[in-house]
C-alpha cells in the first residue's frame, strides 16, 4: 500500500471521527434542549394549576371582582391546555401520557364552568352556594397536575441522565479512537517516514564515503520502497561505471607500459625482420 493511500485513509477516518463528534454533540444537545424544553411546559402547568387553585379561594372568598377574577382563570386554562397539548405532541411515554389525556379532557369542563360563571356575573347575577361547591372541581385538576408534573420530573430526570450517559459513552469511545488514530499516525510517520529516510541518509553517506557495494536496506512497497529501489539501481550502475572506468584506465595505462617497452626494446634492433617479428612477440604478450 503506498503511503498516499496510507495518510489518505487516516485523513478520511479523522474526518469520520471529527463528523461522528460534531453528530453525536449536536444531537445530544437538541436532546436536552428537548427534555428542557418539556420541563419547561411541565412549569407552566404546574405555575397555572396553582393559579387556578388561588382563583378558586378568591371565588369562594366575599372579595369583590371576581369577574376579572374568572377572566385571568379562564386565561390560564387557555394556556395549560396549549402546555398539555404541546406535550402530549411531545411525548411517547404512556403513563405521562394518560396523565395529559386525563387533564386535557377535564379542561374544557372547567373552562365551561368559568364561562358560566362569567355571564351570570356579567348579567348582575351573584354566584349561589351550589356555584361555590361546583367550584371544588379545581381540586382534582390541580392535584392531577401537580402529580403528573412531579412524575414527568423524574422521567426527565431519568431521560436526562441516560443521554448524558450515553454522552460520555460515545465521548469515550471517540477519544479512544482518536487516540488510536493519533498513535496510527505516529507509527506511520515512523516507520513509513523517518525511519526510510533515515536508512536513505546512512546509505548515502556510505556511498560519498567510497562504499560502492553498498544498498539501502528500504524493503516497503510504498513511494519509499520506489526510491530505495532506484537508489539501489542507480548504485548498481555507478559501481559499474566506476569499475568499467579502471579497467579501462588499466588497458590504458598497460598499453602505455608496452607501447614504452617496445620502444625501448626496438631502438636496440637494426635488423628489420628481427624488428617486425618482435613487435609481433610484444603486441601478442600484452594483448593476447
Amino acid at each position: 500500500m503506498s503511503l498516499r493511500l496510507k495518510l489518505g485513509l487516516l485523513l478520511l477516518v479523522i474526518i469520520a471521527l471529527l463528523a461522528g463528534s460534531l453528530w453525536v454533540f449536536t444531537n445530544n444537545a437538541e436532546q436536552l434542549q428537548d427534555i428542557a424544553n418539556r420541563r419547561r411546559l411541565g412549569q407552566v402547568m404546574l405555575f397555572t394549576s396553582e393559579k387556578l387553585a388561588l382563583g378558586k379561594q378568591i371565588l369562594q372568598s366575599d372579595l369583590p371582582d371576581k369577574k376579572n377574577t374568572i377572566n385571568q382563570l379562564l386565561d390560564d386554562i387557555f394556556l395549560m391546555q396549549a402546555a398539555v397539548n404541546t406535550n402530549l405532541r411531545l411525548e411517547d411515554q404512556p403513563e405521562i401520557n394518560a396523565s395529559l389525556r386525563e387533564i386535557q379532557v377535564a379542561l374544557p369542563a372547567i373552562s365551561l364552568l368559568l364561562q358560566d360563571f362569567q355571564v351570570r356575573l356579567s348579567g348582575g347575577q351573584a354566584l349561589t352556594q351550589d356555584d361555590i361547591l361546583r367550584l371544588n372541581q379545581l381540586d382534582g385538576i390541580v392535584s392531577t397536575v401537580g402529580s403528573t408534573v412531579t412524575n414527568y420530573d423524574q422521567y426527565l430526570n431519568t431521560e436526562e441522565k441516560l443521554v448524558a450517559e450515553r454522552t460520555n459513552l460515545l465521548t469515550n469511545i471517540i477519544i479512544a479512537a482518536m487516540i488510536a488514530t493519533v498513535l496510527a499516525i505516529s507509527l506511520i510517520i515512523f516507520f513509513n517516514i523517518l525511519r526510510p529516510i533515515s536508512t536513505l541518509t546512512q546509505s548515502a553517506q556510505e556511498i560519498s564515503q567510497g562504499d560502492y557495494s553498498h544498498q539501502a536496506q528500504v524493503k516497503s512497497r510504498d513511494e519509499f520502497g520506489q526510491l530505495g529501489n532506484a537508489f539501489n539501481t542507480m548504485t548498481s550502475r555507478l559501481r559499474e561505471l566506476i569499475g568499467t572506468l579502471e579497467q579501462r584506465v588499466k588497458d590504458r595505462t598497460k598499453a602505455l607500459a608496452t607501447s614504452t617497452e617496445v620502444s625501448r626494446r626496438l631502438s636496440t634492433i637494426l635488423d628489420q625482420k628481427e624488428l617486425v617479428t618482435e613487435v609481433v612477440n610484444q603486441v601478442n604478450n600484452a594483448f593476447g
